[in-house]
């Protein structure tokens, strides 16, 4: 029979939780005793001010109601953004995985959990991230509640076997929760407010090499965020596939104050984006049950051609896309399937989808641009001649039972096509 795990409290190591004295060496000499028998470090009730500390093997963290992890306001306090031995054609909040508040790297066994805060205590974006893990296996993250982050609150890359349960984000001015090149990732019962996208799945070249991002799972979550609330992309050098998110809200609402001087502020204003641009297949994509509200574009699946690392850019796929049972209000745009001449996106199955529409702008007086290697987001052709839906470049787009309502007089088509095959509207739009 296994015993128990050992408890260790970082009190009894020398933090004094008072939020004025750096707690750093003692929080780590805690985790390093701990890690010896694969025990507990508990943090009691108290405010513990610290920089960046390294997570270990089999070790579990609890982070106990009315405990905080305050991050050291000074950046000298955390390890410095590393400088990797190859090109990713990434920024840097992509590819650090160092400079962080709980840093691990090739770690199995990392549990993080409890009903306490982890405090970034930061007014603006740009810095360390409060949770970074890369090649770590079988990771737990629960319970928590992270407040005032300047970079991506959770970021994952390369990771196998993930578990997000009931983790409230505040105050990011980053991407909520970031799966980067992952496999077997479960997000569920999460609230995220973020100011730019707020859960999001990449497969950047962060490892030195194409890795897929597979086998995703996302339910019963709330995503706040003006830029997008569930997006794959925009890095997509790797597959990715098998994803399913199913009974979550997203709202494109700003949060009161946010970046007040429009510097920084992403709000590229998708509810659902899906997005392959570096030559990734996309594919195997399930959407269910989703409440989209005060998003311009509820709906945004675009295949490009930007091709990072590639020369020349080649696209990849999208297909096997099935959205159903889609209720979205307060939009102000036309959901957007578009891929680029000479490669169509494919089988797109939209089901029992209702859209409530107000267009924004006039219809367009000319064509609408292309774009094949512009950076991908919601809106980015500019006016549209649907209200609706604007399908381009596609074979096999499926929309069954799908209604719109627009709600300020516009009349353009509901639907409008360019370069479509086998296009099924029923009943017809």
């Amino acid at each position: 029979m296994r015993g128990r795990r050992p408890v260790v409290d970082v009190r009894d190591h020398g933090a004094r939780g008072n939020g004025k004295r750096l707690d750093t060496k003692a929080i780590q000499r805690a985790i390093d005793a701990a890690a010896k028998e694969r025990g507990t470090v508990v943090f009691r009730k108290g405010t513990y001010l610290a920089g960046s500390v390294e997570l270990r093997s089999g070790v579990r963290l609890v982070i106990e109601r009315g405990a905080t992890l305050l991050a050291s306001p000074r950046t000298t306090d955390f390890f410095p953004r590393e400088r990797l031995p190859y090109v990713t054609y990434s920024d840097f909040e992509t590819n650090d995985f160092r400079n962080g508040f709980l840093v691990g790297d090739r770690r199995r066994g990392i549990v993080v959990t409890g009903d306490g805060t982890i405090d970034m205590q930061r007014d603006r974006r740009f810095g360390p991230k409060p949770i970074a893990l890369r090649r770590c296996r079988d990771v737990e993250i629960s319970g928590l509640t992270i407040r005032n982050s300047p970079n991506y609150c959770v970021s994952l890359g390369g990771c196998d076997g993930v578990v997000i349960e009931d983790v409230t984000i505040r105050d990011a001015f980053a991407d909520g929760i970031d799966p980067d090149s992952c496999r077997r990732v479960r997000i569920t019962k999460c609230d995220v407010e973020s100011d730019d996208d707020a859960i999001v799945l990449k497969s950047s070249l962060i490892l030195g090499r194409p890795t897929p991002c597979e086998d995703i799972t996302i339910r019963d979550c709330r995503m706040d965020s003006p830029s997008n609330g569930f997006k794959i992309g925009t890095e997509t050098s790797g597959d990715v596939r098998r994803v399913e998110v199913r009974n979550c809200r997203i709202d494109g609402t700003p949060r009161p104050g946010a970046d007040p001087a429009g510097l920084v502020l992403a709000q590229e204003g998708g509810g659902i984006a899906i997005e392959s641009v570096d030559g990734a297949h996309v594919e195997d994509v399930a959407i269910s049950d989703v409440t989209v509200e005060h998003c311009d574009v509820p709906i945004f699946i675009r295949l490009g051609s930007r091709g990072r690392g590639q020369r020349p850019p080649m696209p990849g796929t999208v297909r096997g896309i099935t959205i159903e049972r889609l209720n979205a209000t307060a939009a102000t745009e036309a959901c957007t399937i578009s891929g680029v001449p000479g490669h169509a996106v494919e089988s797109i199955t939209l089901r029992d989808v209702r859209i409530e529409v107000a267009p924004a702008a006039a219809p367009p007086a000319g064509a609408v641009p292309e774009l094949e290697a512009e950076y991908p987001q919601a809106g980015m052709f500019g006016a549209l001649p649907a209200s609706g839906f604007y399908v381009r470049h596609a074979a096999g787009v499926e929309l069954r039972n799908a209604h719109v309502t627009v709600t300020n007089g516009d009349r353009r088509p509901v639907l409008a096509t360019d370069d479509v095959t086998k296009l099924v509207a029923d009943p017809p739009l």
